[in-house]
């Protein structure tokens, strides 16, 4: 709609469909994370879709989604912003080989040099867990 809403904690929505429709697992308050914190929480929402016992709170109030289709060899695409999201994350590419990273967001947000720092600093962050 028409408005904008500040948030002061990042809900990671994580898309997940893993055969019984996509659902968007969230990670609340992802920022005050560890990113071990973060993959437990995640390994949690994969669970919990599996076992068909997702909750309402288990995928509601996202703030940026990753949408992963590396899994299918997808050499690019253009995530799709909604309504309750700044920012869609995609993933494509295939896995041990070049993947791409792409951003869609929200223009009434931000802007292109925020989200190629956020980029930047995803890269790093990478760079720096991975030694690459």
């Amino acid at each position: 709609g028409e408005n904008i809403f500040i948030n002061d904690d990042v809900n990671f929505g994580l898309a997940l469909n893993l055969g019984s429709g996509l659902k968007i697992g969230v990670i609340k308050e992802s920022n005050g994370l560890s990113l071990n914190e973060i993959e437990s929480k995640a390994i949690y929402l994969i669970d919990k879709y599996i076992d068909d016992k997702l909750q309402k709170e288990d995928i509601e109030d996202f703030s940026i989604v990753l949408t992963d289709l590396t899994e299918k060899e997808i050499d690019n695409f253009t995530p799709l912003i909604t309504s309750s999201n700044a920012i869609m994350i995609g993933l494509c590419g295939i896995k041990g080989s070049i993947q791409r990273l792409i951003v869609a967001f929200d223009h009434r947000v931000t802007d292109g040099l925020e989200v190629s720092s956020f980029i930047n600093d995803i890269l790093n962050n990478l760079e720096e867990i991975y030694k690459i």
